[in-house]
């Protein structure tokens, strides 16, 4: 037995290789259809030919997070590698440029360019830059950057000057917390790794407006500010942790530790309300997998035993409650998030999901056991 490779290890490693298995049987279309995957299976009569930017975007994810795995990890690389090749189909150029939310043609009729699919495209490209030391990787998330800048709204006469809108096209009415705290977390790491202090003003500024304009409480973020002046109240996880991991990434990038101060204070804050009745387990599981990864994030730099075993607390009970058994494939409620349905289709996204949360989480049991 390898060493760090523990009983929980195993485990951990054999559910998110059975959830990834899954995820190519039943949803990966192969190379024939360009190694596009299915939005759902069964397919549903409003489904696309193939999936949407963002679900695809989990499955290029999921293959990262399993080149992770404690042995078997190397066993995953050309999949990594050949999902961000296929990624490109979904970019376009021109005077505005970007990954669209739906397939250019000849594959497909298009779409906007959603700025947080975007940035999270290229936060994607930086784990795997990490992973692999491949530099095209991290110019295609430095090529990103320039897209997201488009986003920010300078227009002084609003309620809370600045934040960013959520997609590219005239009839956009809010500026968006995800949008904003993404792109910031974006600029922040793409600061770690190039020095280039026009990132670091970026992230400072981005950061800046989401703390200053949508923070709730510690760790808890409303979802984005109309230009009528309103405010859309709702909480999700994954805006928790995208500021979660910027200010980790800006504390990492400057060593300025009142950026480390806020991202505990957030981390905190947020664990405690996120942990409270089924507030986890109702929210969508790919929001779920931002917010702990960025919490384990965190915890490399500031250890806190909570993180770890949040994650595995969910990891563990969802696995019992929404798989399918005979399948491998996980099923939600059209919320993507809460009780199992059997009668649900299951979709690349949520499966993505879970692959990500298993494969992280055998890695950072393998690390905690090396370290402690």
């Amino acid at each position: 037995m390898a060493r760090g490779l523990l009983g929980p290890g195993i485990v951990l490693r054999d559910r998110a290789t059975g959830t990834y298995r899954a995820l190519q049987k039943h949803l990966y279309e192969g190379p024939g259809d360009h190694g596009l995957y299915l939005e759902h299976t069964p397919r549903q009569a409003t489904d696309q030919e193939h999936s949407y930017l963002w679900p695809f975007r989990e499955a290029a994810q999921a293959a990262v997070d399993m080149q992770r795995l404690p042995r078997t990890g190397p066993a995953y690389r050309q999949d990594a590698a050949e999902r961000f090749d296929t990624a490109e189909l979904y970019h376009t150029g021109g005077e505005r440029p970007g990954y669209r939310s739906y397939l250019p043609a000849p594959l497909g009729t298009g779409g906007d360019v959603y700025y947080d699919d975007n940035a999270v495209v290229a936060l994607s490209q930086l784990d795997q830059y990490e992973e692999t030391g491949d530099a095209r990787y991290l110019r295609r998330a430095e090529q990103v950057v320039p897209v997201v800048s488009r986003a920010w709204d300078g227009d002084a006469a609003k309620a809370c000057p600045g934040g960013m809108d959520w997609y590219d096209a005239p009839g956009n009415t809010i500026r968006a917390t995800n949008v904003t705290a993404l792109s910031a977390q974006l600029a922040a790491r793409l600061y770690e790794h190039t020095r280039n202090r026009a990132y670091l003003d970026k992230a400072e500024q981005w950061y800046g407006w989401v703390y200053a304009c949508m923070r709730k409480a510690p760790g808890l973020y409303v979802n984005d500010r109309g230009d009528d002046g309103s405010t859309n109240e709702t909480l999700w996880t994954y805006n928790s942790g995208a500021m979660i991991g910027t200010a980790t990434a800006l504390y990492r990038g400057t060593g300025d530790a009142r950026y480390l101060e806020k991202a505990v204070a957030d981390a905190r804050g947020s664990l405690a309300y996120w942990t409270g009745g089924t507030r986890l387990h109702d929210q969508p599981a790919v929001f779920n997998a931002f917010y702990f990864k960025d919490l384990l994030d965190l915890d490399a730099v500031r250890p806190d035993s909570a993180y770890l075993s949040a994650m595995s607390a969910y990891a563990d009970n969802t696995y019992r409650s929404n798989r399918d058994a005979s399948s491998g494939l996980f099923r939600f409620q059209p919320s993507n998030g809460g009780d199992y349905d059997p009668a649900a289709p299951a979709a690349t996204l949520n499966q993505s999901a879970m692959v990500q949360i298993f494969a992280t989480l055998a890695d950072a049991t393998r690390r905690d056991h090396r370290t402690s």
